[in-house]
């Protein structure tokens, strides 16, 4: 009866979703795989039973071809750890908000590639700005007698000599600083200033927070003659968390705008709060398809008045996205989005924008405390306004083609990214951006 009663117990722990995870068949039946959360039912000390990762229990079993079941990858290397089944998720409760294993840190996360750079600034606003201009002002002159001049006349038969001093009048002046009204064309600190989707990002969902920083060098020189160098420079602080096994994701980017130029035109502004959310499709070590949404919430600040005296509108801004990672050699990827960029207050520029990548990896290694790779990369940006696109209007945005060049350097929780974007239509926005990104991945 004793015998009869511990072979029924055996069955029945061999059957139970609680008890087992599931049995491979290798010839030896009773040899049951039980997850860690279920040790004090399978005892490591014996021999019939293997808990993954449990000091002092066996190494589980090859699986023979055949005996996998439905959606289980077979035990091997660093995989067992990893499995996913409806056992576990029974277990575990089905978190939606399990993220994807990220225990080699950025760039070896499912083989993701760094994020891409980016490129753009912020519209172009036409309002009148008080500039202190420098004058010559004239004060009065002085004169000197620099030579003679005759003139021979008849009078009655006799010749008339008359003498003229030539006079040279030289101006006294002074330098004087005044403030004059005029129209200039620059960027709104806080509107649509680092909103773009390609902006640090990839269209692989991320566990990380972020830091951005961009230089842009003589904004808008091209369309201020005689204005003077205006300097734009952009911090951007931001977080990203997984849904779904790491399928999904939402994240917030704040930008911090500083325009630096000749009199009024020195302003510091935090900018518009920014809600990205992604969901990849079709996520895989070697292919990444996903779309999402960027929604821009008009937080910032930065008033101004336009040529026709109403306010520089300030609307949400709605991006739906789409975005792709491919793969194409064992060191080689390209990465890319296009996004729509449409505004709630029809004043504002409706923006479709194109981004492409192209990285190499020059160097990549799983070793931990060192570096793990060094990545250079080349990003074609393209932005095209849909509606106000002449300099005319009040806001307006021009065509433009932007190249960035850069080098990623990846850390086993981090990536460091320097580059250099240069737009290449004219007349050009800025004549160039210095851009330095920091991630680190939890």
């Amino acid at each position: 009866m004793v015998r009869i009663l511990l072979a029924a117990l055996t069955v029945a722990a061999s059957a139970s979703p609680l008890f087992a995870q599931r049995a491979v068949v290798l010839g030896t039946p009773s040899v049951v795989v039980c997850p860690p959360s279920v040790v004090p039912v399978c005892p490591p000390g014996n021999p019939s039973y293997v808990v993954p990762g449990m000091p002092g229990t066996p190494a589980a079993p090859s699986t023979l071809p055949g005996t996998e079941l439905p959606g289980q990858p077979p035990f091997a290397g660093e995989s067992a750890p990893n499995l996913t089944t409806p056992i576990q998720q029974t277990l575990t409760g089905g978190n939606p908000f399990a993220q994807a294993d990220n225990s080699l840190g950025s760039g070896f996360n499912r083989s993701a590639a760094p994020n891409s750079f980016g490129d753009f600034g912020s519209l172009t606003y036409s309002r009148i700005e008080t500039i202190p201009v420098s004058r010559t002002i004239v004060v009065g002159f002085t004169e000197r007698q620099v030579g003679v001049t005759e003139t021979v006349t008849i009078v009655n038969n006799e010749k008339v000599v008359t003498r003229t001093p030539i006079i040279e009048r030289t101006p006294v002046t002074r330098e004087e600083v005044v403030n004059e009204r005029r129209v200039v064309r620059l960027p709104l600190g806080s509107r649509y200033n680092g909103i773009k989707i390609s902006e640090n990002d990839n269209p692989r969902p991320q566990d990380r927070v972020y830091f951005g920083y961009n230089y842009f060098d003589g904004v808008n020189r091209a369309l201020n003659p005689g204005l003077g160098r205006v300097d734009m420079e952009r911090q951007t602080i931001g977080f990203e968390k997984t849904l779904l096994n790491g399928d999904a994701s939402l994240g917030l980017r704040l930008p911090f705008v500083q325009l630096r130029g000749d009199g009024s035109i020195d302003s510091s502004v935090i900018g518009d709060l920014s809600i990205i959310a992604k969901f990849a499709f079709l996520n895989t070590n070697e292919s990444v398809r996903a779309l999402g949404l960027v929604v821009t919430a008009p937080t910032g600040g930065g008033d101004a008045v336009l040529l026709d005296g109403f306010a520089a509108p300030h609307s949400t801004i709605l991006q739906p996205w789409v975005g792709f990672y491919e793969t194409l050699t064992p060191r080689l990827y390209a990465l890319g989005f296009s996004s729509l960029i449409v505004p709630t207050d029809s004043r504002d520029v409706t923006l479709l924008s194109n981004s492409v990548t192209l990285g190499w990896w020059l160097t990549r290694s799983t070793h931990r405390g060192r570096v793990t790779g060094i990545v250079p990369a080349t990003e074609v940006h393209i932005n095209t306004p849909l509606n106000h696109r002449s300099i005319s209007n009040g806001v307006f945005l021009q065509d433009q083609v932007n190249l960035t060049n850069g080098l990623h350097i990846v850390l086993p929780r981090a990536t460091v990214a320097v580059g250099v974007n240069t737009p290449l239509v004219g007349p050009r926005p800025w004549n160039s951006e210095f851009v330095l990104t920091v991630n680190w991945n939890f």
